[in-house]
């Protein structure tokens, strides 16, 4: 079993743990990304250097890599790239390559933070308050429906790209203005001009405790479980440090997500829990930034899809998780390894 991660950049922690995983059944762990500087490249037992996402050969070259190197499926770890595999699975498929990506109809609610909020809405899930329209938006105010301060984010945003808070109206115009610049400026823009005059959403900013939801199905969208993480610190739109917590409502709350929604794999869930209640902020259907501190805490999930993948039932300690570990994330450095990387076109 050969596993290929794309869009891999600095996540050489899931090279680590997809290589573990092969250990007992042999099988190699390879990486591409776009750039040759990524840690995850120097980290895989052969890394791959891929035009852009973009680029009209994206496809073929990924496809090729596969053939060449007896890939069996691909795990990609990146937004952007959800959407264009999805859209291609047809074409993995009839080379016997299976992508670990839901969808595309869940990537399209995932990445879409303004039909993220429809679909919880939909299915009963508390959410912020939160606006697409700037003059709706006045409206509410005036009514005192929602109050300042007013988070303002990009509508397909990641990371902490374009996020702000406006603490009055003068401020809410001047950065409406600045997120839109943000926006215009990064690789937010691809997605951003589906619809660009309405990009950016404006929501009540919540009080209470923030945590984040690894809300596991398996490779046919089935639900499996969901491990919750109160987050200590965040650092650029990441989780810093963070405590695996046993928290049967929001353990049921990942279960009620993962049952309608039907993602395959992890599903990555910004929740917080106030005096009201829970608000699901956001959703982001691939192995987050968070998934680390679950893994710390004895799941495995690199394990359990090489399982699926061969056909079988993981093992139930995959998803035994302890609760009360503390993870923090440090700093490793990495020697640039050309020797294992090639650049492909």
């Amino acid at each position: 079993m050969n596993i290929l991660l794309t869009c891999a950049g600095r996540r050489n922690y899931i090279v680590d743990y997809f290589r573990e995983a092969l250990t007992e059944g042999g099988g190699k762990i390879f990486s591409a990304n776009s750039s040759e500087y990524s840690t995850a490249l120097s980290a895989s037992d052969k890394g791959f250097i891929l035009p852009s996402l973009y680029d009209p050969s994206y496809i073929d070259v990924l496809i090729k890599i596969c053939l060449q190197n007896d890939i069996n499926a691909i795990v990609p770890l990146f937004d952007l790239e959800l959407p264009i595999l999805a859209k291609a699975r047809d074409r993995f498929t009839e080379k016997k390559i299976v992508l670990v990506v839901s969808s595309e109809s869940i990537i399209d609610i995932c990445n879409d933070k303004w039909l993220t909020n429809i679909f919880l809405n939909e299915i009963g899930v508390g959410v912020p308050k939160t606006y697409i329209d700037i003059n709706e938006l006045e409206e509410a105010i005036e009514a005192r429906v929602i109050d300042f301060p007013i988070v303002i984010k990009p509508r397909w945003g990641m990371g902490s790209i374009g996020l702000t808070e406006a603490e009055d109206v003068n401020e809410l115009y001047v950065l409406h203005n600045k997120t839109n610049r943000a926006i215009e400026r990064s690789y937010l823009s691809t997605l951003s001009h589906r619809d660009i005059k309405q990009a950016i959403l404006f929501q009540e900013k919540l009080q209470g405790q923030e945590y984040g939801l690894d809300v596991i199905n398996n490779l046919k969208g089935n639900y499996v479980t969901t491990v919750v993480k109160k987050k200590i610190s965040m650092r650029a739109g990441e989780t810093d440090i963070a405590e695996t917590v046993d928290d049967k409502s929001l353990q049921e709350l990942g279960e009620k997500i993962g049952t309608q929604l039907g993602h395959v794999a992890n599903l990555d869930v910004d929740v917080f829990l106030t005096d009201a209640g829970s608000y699901v902020l956001e959703m982001n259907p691939r192995f987050g930034g968070g998934y680390p501190f679950s893994h710390l805490a004895g799941v495995n999930l690199p394990k359990a899809i090489i399982a699926w993948l061969q056909g079988e039932e993981p093992e139930k300690s995959c998803f035994d998780v302890k609760y009360g570990v503390v993870g923090l994330k440090g700093l490793q450095m990495f020697r640039l390894n050309n020797n294992n990387t090639i650049k492909v076109n």
